[in-house]
């Protein structure tokens, strides 16, 4: 969820020097760097690389860069073949940050899913509901649907690069999940990513998945559909709901995160008391935001690690 980032002044010192986002998410060395900063500063149990779920589209020939303060745009839609070989240095910064991690700890490769990668093409920006994406989807399904389908057999190719390049676990992020319409989600949710991950457990029968549908509500039903190992819970969803058989990560508000103190005791309290009859991985519902205070992670550690 964001562990390296503008809340580190470490990382801030590393973005002056290299200056782009999508410059540094190139560099192996120095995103390697900045995966492990906060591994450093916390000890986390694990690391999750730097990079950007938008890799994919930029990788498929979509023109990527980031506006200050204002977050990705993408060119036109004018896609060709998955291009591996402009993806490598993601995967070198993989294996050097692998190298140079600890044993114990473990390195998260990840990847956006099929259905908001498409909104974000269809879009050529962010946005909170994706009203102009969602707009072409409904004026032609049968094209989405095969936008769907080139981003699929793309997401597959990345995630087994990741993989062999040192990633012990790989996450699947479908921030947008909870944009899809009912009458869509089998065709653009739930099929395409239990399409990635039957593939990729093929290829790497040993490699654990993470899956987070953000926004998605039957959390227990579309786990069991795609067959991921761990499911994310965002901080809307109630652990309570969700079948016990299933590994749960996340749920902490990350605005619990920025307040600290007895708001972030009881937050995390709360969810440690929920998950104690259950597997959980400890994390937040969504990214970290940049304003958040590294004392209060600092707290948050030793509440967990407690």
């Amino acid at each position: 969820m964001r562990q390296a980032g503008r809340y580190l002044p470490e990382y801030l010192e590393i973005r002056k020097e290299i200056g782009g986002f999508v410059d540094l998410c190139m560099n192996p060395e120095m995103a390697s760097e900045v995966t492990l900063q906060p591994i450093k500063r916390f000890d986390f149990d694990a690391a999750i690389i730097f990079s950007d779920i938008l890799m994919v589209p930029m990788a498929l020939g979509q023109k990527l860069w980031f506006e200050k303060g204002e977050g990705p745009r993408l060119g036109d839609l004018n896609w060709h073949d998955f291009d591996a070989d402009m993806m490598q240095p993601v995967y070198n910064a993989i294996t050097l940050t692998r190298s140079n991690l600890a044993k114990e700890k473990s390195l998260i490769g990840f990847a956006g899913a099929p259905w908001t990668l498409l909104l974000y093409s269809l879009q050529g920006r962010g946005g909170n509901d994706f009203v102009s994406a969602r707009s072409m989807v409904y004026a032609d399904v049968n094209k989405a649907q095969s936008l769907i389908d080139v981003l699929e057999k793309s997401i597959i190719t990345h995630l087994s690069n990741q993989i062999k390049a040192g990633a012990d676990v790989v996450q699947i992020f479908d921030s947008w999940a909870g944009l899809c319409p009912t009458y869509l989600q089998d065709d653009f949710l739930i099929n395409p990513v239990k399409n990635i991950i039957t593939a990729l457990k093929k290829a790497h029968p040993d490699i654990t998945i993470i899956a987070f549908p953000k926004g998605f509500q039957n959390l227990t039903s579309y786990t069991k559909k795609v067959g991921a190992d761990v499911v994310g819970v965002d901080q809307f969803n109630d652990i309570d709901m969700l079948d016990k058989s299933i590994t749960t990560q996340g749920n902490l508000d990350p605005l619990a995160l920025i307040r600290g103190g007895d708001v972030l005791e009881k937050s995390v309290m709360s969810i440690l008391e929920k998950t104690k009859d259950r597997d959980h991985i400890f994390n937040l519902g969504h990214g970290i935001d940049k304003t958040t205070p590294i004392k209060h992670v600092e707290q948050l550690v030793r509440l967990v690690k407690g």
